[in-house]
């Protein structure tokens, strides 16, 4: 009976043991991990909070081996949740006064890629701050100068900030980006404007690039139209980013099941659309939140699926 209860007693603290011991290992595991991490992005430890970090870590390693399109990956972001990165951008208001309906006609070519015409600019790093607005919209208007004079110049994001108030020049509404170039006469070089300390707009003293009659808008969800504006130029559009899914996504065609195609928190430059041999439609989409984030900056949407994360609802592009 003693010897009975002394073996009870030597594998309970066995279990304790091994329990600790495992628990230990897995600590250490994931604070090796942590540790890579935060070398490989240059991230205080003090700056971070372990536990989001962790259960992004647990995501990741659960979304790679569920056979989904895309793969996700601990990226620079991975310590936020998709709260903390992605706020909700300034609303626009439309001037139908200005607006015009983008109309299709005739063929449109199986693929497009702006990018191998040499007239998207390279992927800016904006930060959690700022609007992403003006950062597409710019994007945008490059392109669409670009396309007609074959010169790719950059067009001012701080002009859009401080003349059509937008974050951190911001108000709870802000002018439609195309519409208020058109208001302004013009939009300038990013080299050539020089933010003021009091966001005044002071668009006077630098070189203009070009200027705009206001919006074309893509019917809303319906992405044949949209292909359409694509096929023609780049295109400015909304989505719902609001997702770890997005947030941690690296490569491979993006569709997340929960997207909502009217909430949207986001905005991109759509820069061409393809299919795969396999029959998988996709979209070309440019991010502002530096190469590090996705391909190089860039991801694959999914295309035809519904007006997935609502990649249609807002679409529009300088006329």
């Amino acid at each position: 009976m003693l010897n009975h209860v002394i073996y009870e007693k030597m594998f309970a603290q066995c279990l304790v043991v091994f329990v600790i011991s495992c628990l230990t290992n897995v600590i250490a595991k994931d604070d090796v991990h942590f540790d890579k991490w935060l070398d490989e992005h240059g991230i205080s430890a003090d700056s971070v909070d372990y536990e989001t970090w962790k259960a992004n870590l647990e995501y990741v390693e659960m979304h790679n081996r569920g056979g989904h399109s895309f793969t996700v990956i601990m990226n620079k972001f991975a310590h936020l949740t998709p709260k903390q990165l992605v706020k909700a951008t300034n609303l626009f208001v439309h001037d139908n006064d200005n607006d015009k309906y983008f109309v299709s006609s005739g063929p449109l070519p199986d693929s497009v890629d702006w990018r191998e015409n040499g007239v998207v600019t390279p992927v800016w790093s904006q930060s959690q701050e700022d609007s992403a607005i003006p950062f597409s919209a710019s994007d945008v208007l490059a392109s669409h100068f670009a396309i007609e004079t074959g010169k790719l110049i950059e067009a001012s994001r701080e002009e859009l900030v401080e003349c059509c108030h937008y974050e951190p020049c911001h108000s709870v509404s802000a002018e439609d980006p195309f519409t208020c170039v058109h208001h302004i006469g013009g939009i300038c070089s990013e080299e050539s404007y020089r933010p003021g300390n009091t966001c005044v707009c002071h668009n006077n003293t630098c070189t203009q690039i070009g200027t705009v009659n206001g919006s074309c808008v893509i019917p809303r969800g319906n992405e044949t139209a949209l292909q359409a504006a694509v096929a023609k130029q780049p295109v400015m559009v909304m989505v719902d980013a609001g997702h770890k899914s997005f947030q941690l996504y690296q490569s491979g065609t993006y569709y997340e099941p929960d997207c909502s195609s009217t909430i949207l928190d986001h905005s991109m430059l759509v820069v061409g659309y393809g299919e795969f041999s396999t029959g998988e439609e996709y979209w070309i989409v440019k991010n502002s939140w530096s190469t590090l984030w996705g391909d190089l900056g860039y991801m694959l949407m999914a295309r035809n699926r519904n007006n997935n994360c609502g990649i249609a609802t807002m679409a529009e592009y300088p006329c």
